[in-house]
């Protein structure tokens, strides 16, 4: 992909994407923008891993997956705890 490889993601889908394998790191960063925005950082972090692999930018894209991995767990924890909370309060009326 050489245009703006966001904008073609966006409009056929980051899964139709992925699915296709992405040969350019361009066209992995655009898959992984839009799968951050969507909010599935593993998946973009995934993404990003494979477009950089073999590359100088590796050890940077790294550094981001362990940080977007541990975002995702903390969300995951958070989405939890916002379920207990509900449930103690329906339990509680």
């Amino acid at each position: 992909m050489q245009a703006d490889e966001t904008a073609v993601v966006r409009s056929l889908g980051p899964d139709v994407v992925g699915e296709a394998g992405s040969a350019s790191a361009s066209t992995a960063l655009a898959l992984a923008e839009v799968l951050a925005g969507q909010g599935r950082l593993e998946e973009a972090a995934q993404a990003l891993r494979r477009g950089a692999q073999g590359s100088a930018a590796a050890v940077a894209v790294d550094a981001w997956c362990a940080d977007a991995h541990s975002r995702a767990v903390a969300d995951q924890a958070l989405r939890l705890l916002r379920a207990h909370a509900a449930v103690l309060a329906a339990a509680s009326i």
